[in-house]
């Protein structure tokens, strides 16, 4: 169902929020001022920034990789992907489908030790532009109330405040830039940049999406 101004009634509450995520998304991938790099490896370099009104600091991670922007999308968006990289990953579920953009989903992530499970209900939304002639396409996340989710018993819900990518196609890297990304031979194909940004940022998730 469309209101007036022809947008979606469901998506409305979210489209304020939704474009903040992806100007705080874009401006992390532009500059680096006020961020402090923590690691460098395989070619991802991983930056924390202090929130003064956070307890947690913001984390980004970038780097290459050698794929499409397709194969990247797929690799983000595809919630059967994760459960195979991460282990923690317990479930995904789709909660409500907005449109082929945006989604309420559900996800269950397992404890570590004497850390009790976690679960989180949450917006995905993602978008394509075309940015100085160079395809890009974001996806962010953020939690949300709407729809109600049941607590289960022995699991913590937890919040995501904003985690998201930003991608864009670049040109093929000479040998040196393959070299610095931590590719071992000079191949040849399509390349992306990409970049994450959140809170708390696990810094082996970037490591292995990147890879």
């Amino acid at each position: 169902m469309a209101s007036e101004s022809g947008t979606n009634v469901r998506l409305e509450p979210y489209i304020e929020r939704r474009e903040a995520m992806f100007k705080t998304i874009c401006d992390a991938a532009k500059s680096d001022e006020g961020w402090s790099k923590v690691k460098s490896s395989d070619g991802v370099d991983v930056y924390t920034m202090v929130d003064s009104e956070s307890s947690l600091n913001k984390c980004k991670a970038k780097g290459l990789v050698q794929a499409t922007l397709e194969q990247v999308e797929f690799l983000l968006t595809d919630s059967d992907i994760y459960k195979k990289i991460d282990n923690q990953a317990k479930c995904f579920e789709i909660m409500e489908q907005i449109d082929a953009d945006h989604r309420i989903m559900y996800s269950h992530y397992r404890g570590m030790y004497t850390i009790a499970d976690r679960d989180f209900v949450y917006f995905l939304g993602k978008k394509h532009v075309t940015e100085d002639g160079r395809k890009q396409f974001y996806y962010g996340t953020f939690s949300v109330e709407d729809p109600p989710k049941d607590l289960k018993k022995g699991v913590v819900r937890a919040s995501i405040n904003y985690s998201g990518w930003l991608v864009e196609v670049v040109d093929e890297p000479t040998p040196e830039e393959k070299k610095e990304s931590g590719y071992k031979k000079d191949t040849n194909g399509a390349w992306c940049k990409l970049l994450y940004t959140g809170w708390n940022l696990r810094i082996w998730d970037c490591e292995l999406i990147l890879s």
